[in-house]
């Protein structure tokens, strides 16, 4: 298990990682496909990630978390290679040589990664603060 973090900054944490994340990925794909993947699948996976954490915010207001270092490295490990299989536009660099993985790999990928995501939130325990008598 982690060290204890407020909830409050692990929610902004995770949310500019899910702005990084969807501005590094379609940065490096540059395809629709890319684009449309992260707004119909992982997008609205960050989203609930992020109402969740907002919401316990709001119910333990100093309340701790913490988080399991496995399920993390198993979601970044998943993140890497989403970026991996995306497919790429080889514009500028192999003009009108297709550099494209198959579409399907990276479809598995982004299921998998998806649900890293969804186990390492299940994961998360909440501790909260000893009242002082």
């Amino acid at each position: 298990m982690s060290s204890v973090i407020s909830i409050k900054k692990f929610a902004l944490w995770f949310g500019l990682y899910a702005l990084g994340s969807f501005i590094a990925h379609n940065l490096l794909a540059f395809t629709i496909p890319v684009a449309i993947a992260f707004l119909m699948l992982v997008l609205p996976g960050y989203g609930v990630g992020l109402l969740y954490l907002i919401f316990r915010a709001i119910k333990y207001p100093h309340g701790q978390l913490r988080y399991r270092n496995l399920w993390l490295w198993v979601g970044m490990t998943c993140q890497c290679l989403v970026l991996l299989a995306s497919p790429r536009d080889c514009y500028c660099f192999k003009q009108g040589a297709d550099c494209t993985p198959p579409v399907a790999g990276f479809a598995i990928v982004v299921v998998v990664y998806l649900i890293s995501l969804f186990v390492f939130f299940k994961t998360l325990r909440i501790e909260l603060p000893a009242t002082e008598s």
